[in-house]
């Protein structure tokens, strides 16, 4: 059956074992001994082809050097049942499984042998956690079961007690009348009496040393139970696999993981988000629109110039109302050593609490005054009325020592001559004042205010008496010293307007006051109400002046003005800064305490359960606000959408909303300080419409973000007109008619935008996603290496146990491929998660409809790379298999 002729073994140039020829019956039990160390396991390992050696060797009658791997493979699997002295068996299976994987037995037969040796009741234990000896007798059961032709047993009796090796030694000579069995032992003894053969490996050579007469074979027929279930096999080793090596497990999946998710969000935002967006934009932007814009592209000046003497004279006249300077400079660092007011006693002075410059610079007209504590209407210079409360008044007649009343107090004023001084100083630049004032009255009421009847009091204080500077200038970084002038005017809603049209007072533009310009107001909400406007010298026209929006009208074109609804080189519509809507005065105080405070910063996520409505870059909201224009609205006019109205219906007062909005951030003393208005709305009636909107005519949103929200000039002024063009005739008519403007199309220029964004992020994407991919390739290269390395044994195992080198490389591509399959399906998740988020805050962002859009590029793109990578690890797979390191046998 085996024939050996010529037989070398080498390793490392060291000869192992060397003779000329040695045959085996198709019968018999042929013992092999020697000492330890002399070639009898390594003999065996040739004969059951598990190593190579120099020579020839036939198997029933073929020559083994002309068969090919897989033949030598099937070999093994049909024809020789292996007892390895190390048992050879798959650690991370049980008892059972070491059996049943490989032959086609039954469950009660596989149990009756394992009763045989006592192993019954270790079924299920994993091999790793059984002992030695029975590691040695699942071994031996195993090559037992199978039923081949050739059994191979090495040292088999050499971890079994004397009662296990008696048997095994009788059940080997059973076998050994209808099969080979060649036994390898450095025992002689135990085997000599039953041997039919015994080879002395001795001498790097053999010797036969006795012979029996050759027998006939009785039964050539052998029922071979081995049948590999492969299916099963690599279902198990995969898990098994999963299971013993968990961290590169994750470590493979994550980058696995990631590499696809950062192609296909690369993809996402090369496709999917710029379909968002230009289907969001679609909702504002005719595709046939023009925007007409001015080329010099330029409001915005370094510096505010005020009007000068006479220019203000002329706006006097053409407003009917006097206008008052108005320095905005901060009075308490302005003035930071010393900044009060004190009453003028006969040994000693006393402060008057709550009064400093600043209520100096924001008097108020004594022709709104309650006029029952006032000696005089017609003030002098050096004259002030001022307003008490109860408790000042205490203080007051205390102090001259008169009775506590008001009406006491005032004869006291009437018959003597109190004097105040105001004391300020800054050490900086080493000034210091005093100037003193004669009281001749007071106004009975809880906030500090100081009353004059000349409306330049202001000026001719600090600037004539004080002989402080001034600038008309705005910013005054480089002159700290110098007080920030500006001239105001009280101004009408009807007149407003006319600084856009009116060909004088468009060379004008104006800011409304603000909170932080008259701290001393009680009530922000009245400071809000009051129509006082700051005003200013354009040194540039308005992108498109009147006269051009004038001539735009003449034309039969539907057009209207955009301003702060889109802010240029942005990609959002609507409010850029946080604002918010509420039907109660107490949920905008709540907002104002929670969200507006300078500790609050980045995305701002707002309670679901507040009934509000609100809107900007920064503020996560469910109800969104937008502005939307009607141009047959009336001017002026606030109404709101239906859908506004029933949200706040229920807590409604009247036709009063109440508002909170940001104006701007500024930078003080290295932190940042919020300075935002909080006003109340009336609205003058409702319009059917699905969404929370705000309307008005063409000229609400200058009105609005400059008169309601307090935004400067060069935020809401006019910068564009929108133009609707029927065909691309008319279009060359308007590039024509205004030759010297910037006439684009807004879907061009979000295009444009988009791409240029989209592009820079897709790019720093691509080639983060190529470092990921290289990453995960190399990582994918270790791990299999690795598993290979650590599963080697196991391998020997199956290749033992007549698995080929490619079906191991079956188990280990099933991995492989499982881990991509797994890896792309979390991918196409991910693909529609962010698809549908994408969808969702592009909708929000520019206020748009809600609609889904997906991205089958990054799909195809996630697959693509998988199957590209999953041929790399086959790839990999088949380098480290072919390396016979991989499968060397497992030496004594």
């Amino acid at each position: 059956m085996i024939k050996l002729l010529a037989f070398n073994k080498t390793y490392n140039k060291k000869k192992i074992i060397s003779f000329d020829k040695l045959e085996f019956e198709q019968n018999g039990l042929y013992l092999i001994y020697g000492r330890s160390g002399c070639g009898k396991t390594t003999l065996l390992n040739c004969l059951s082809l598990l190593e190579t050696f120099d020579g020839e060797y036939y198997f029933d009658g073929k020559q083994i050097k002309l068969c090919t791997e897989e033949e030598k493979t099937q070999i093994r699997k049909e024809k020789i049942a292996y007892i390895h002295q190390k048992p050879v068996l798959l650690n991370e299976f049980s008892v059972f499984d070491n059996i049943k994987i490989f032959s086609t037995f039954k469950e009660g037969e596989i149990l009756n042998y394992l009763s045989l040796f006592g192993l019954r009741d270790k079924k299920d234990v994993l091999v790793k956690f059984i002992s030695g000896g029975e590691k040695q007798r699942l071994s031996i059961i195993k090559a037992l079961i199978l039923n081949k032709p050739i059994i191979f047993a090495d040292e088999p009796t050499g971890s079994l007690d004397e009662e296990n090796s008696k048997f095994v030694i009788k059940k080997l000579k059973e076998l050994s009348k209808n099969h080979l069995v060649i036994v390898v032992s450095h025992d002689v003894n135990l085997f000599k009496s039953i041997s039919d053969c015994i080879i002395d490996v001795k001498n790097k050579t053999i010797e036969i040393k006795k012979q029996k007469a050759k027998k006939d074979l009785k039964k050539k027929i052998h029922l071979n139970n081995s049948d590999i279930n492969k299916k099963e096999l690599r279902k198990k080793f995969k898990k098994n696999i999963i299971k013993k090596k968990k961290i590169k497990n994750v470590l493979i999946t994550i980058f696995t993981t990631l590499s696809l998710v950062c192609v296909s969000f690369t993809m996402l935002l090369s496709f999917n988000v710029k379909n968002s967006l230009i289907d969001g934009f679609s909702e504002f932007y005719e595709p046939n629109q023009l925007v007409i814009q001015n080329r010099t592209n330029n409001i915005i000046t370094q510096k505010r110039n005020s009007p000068s003497n006479d220019e203000i004279n002329k706006l006097e006249e053409i407003l009917n109302s006097k206008s008052r300077i108005f320095y905005s400079t901060n009075f308490e660092n302005f003035f930071k050593d010393a900044n009060s007011l004190h009453l003028l006693l006969n040994y000693k002075t006393v402060k008057i609490e709550g009064y400093s410059a600043r209520q100096f610079n924001e008097f108020k007209s004594i022709h709104v005054a309650d006029t029952k504590y006032l000696l005089k209407n017609n003030l002098d210079d050096d004259e002030i009325v001022i307003s008490i409360d109860n408790q000042m008044m205490l203080e007051f007649c205390f102090q001259f020592s008169i009775t506590k009343s008001f009406q006491s107090l005032f004869n006291y004023i009437k018959n003597h001559d109190v004097l105040l001084s105001l004391f300020i100083k800054n050490f900086d630049w080493q000034y210091e004042d005093e100037q003193l004032f004669k009281l001749v009255g007071f106004v009975v009421e809880p906030e500090r205010f100081i009353y004059h009847s000349n409306n330049l009091f202001s000026h001719i204080l600090f600037e004539e008496k004080m002989r402080l500077p001034s600038t008309i200038f705005d910013e005054i970084q480089d002159k700290p010293w110098y007080l920030k002038k500006e001239y105001i005017f009280d101004i009408d809603s009807e007149t407003k307007n006319l600084f856009y049209y009116d060909k004088y007072l468009s060379n004008f533009y104006i800011e409304k006051i603000n909170y932080n310009d008259f701290q001393t107001w009680y009530d922000r909400y009245e400071i809000d109400s009051v129509p006082i406007y700051k005003i200013y010298k354009k040194t540039h026209q308005d992108l498109l002046p009147p006269s051009k929006i004038e001539r735009i009208s003449e034309k039969d074109y539907e057009f209207y003005l955009s301003n702060n609804s889109y802010i240029k080189n942005s990609l959002v519509s609507g409010f850029v800064n946080e604002i918010f809507l509420a039907p109660d005065h107490k949920t905008i105080d709540y907002i104002e305490d929670n969200y507006f405070t300078s500790e609050v910063s980045g995305k701002i996520k707002v309670d679901d359960k507040l009934n509000v409505v609100g809107g900007g870059m920064l503020v996560d909201i469910k109800h969104t606000l937008s502005l939307k224009i009607r141009d047959e609205l009336k001017e002026n006019k606030l109404y709101i959408s239906s859908k506004l109205y029933e949200q706040f219906e229920k807590t409604l007062q009247n036709s009063n909303i109440f508002l909170v909005s940001l104006v701007e951030r500024v930078s003080v003393n290295n932190k940042i300080r919020k300075d935002y208005i909080k006003t109340q709305l009336t609205f003058d009636g409702i319009i059917e419409d699905d969404s929370f909107s705000i309307f008005g005519n063409k000229y609400i949103l200058n009105s609005f973000f400059r008169d309601i929200l307090g935004y400067k000039y060069e935020k809401y002024a006019t910068s564009a007109v929108n133009i609707n063009v029927n065909n691309e005739i008319q279009e060359r008519q308007i590039r024509s008619y205004f030759y010297n403007f910037n006439v684009t199309k807004p879907f061009e220029e979000i295009n444009n935008q988009i791409n240029q964004i989209l592009s820079n992020l897709t790019l720093i994407l691509s080639i983060f996603s190529i470092i990921v991919v290289c990453i995960s390739i190399f990582l994918l290269m270790l791990i299999v290496k690795s598993l290979i390395s650590d599963f080697k044994e196991d391998f020997y195992v199956l290749y033992c146990n007549g698995i080929s080198r490619k079906e191991i490389g079956k188990i280990i591509k099933k991995y492989v491929l499982d881990l991509f399959i797994k890896s792309t399906f979390t991918t196409i998740l991910f693909n529609l998660l962010m698809s549908l988020m994408i969808s969702f805050v592009v909708s929000n962002s520019i206020n748009s409809t809600f609609n889904f859009s997906f991205s089958y590029e990054s799909i195809l793109a996630s697959v693509c790379l998988s199957v590209f990578m999953v041929v790399f690890g086959y790839i990999f797979v088949n380098k480290f298999l072919k390396n016979e390191n991989v499968v060397i046998s497992i030496r004594n």
